[in-house]
């Protein structure tokens, strides 16, 4: 259960960096 639960989040970490870096590309490119 915690580990299942500590993957999960890493997965919500990595997700939420990849929309800032994607949101952020996308400021820089305008």
């Amino acid at each position: 259960m915690s580990a299942a639960l500590r993957a999960l989040m890493n997965d919500v970490q990595v997700v939420m960096i990849a929309q800032k870096y994607s949101t952020s590309r996308n400021f820089l490119a305008i």
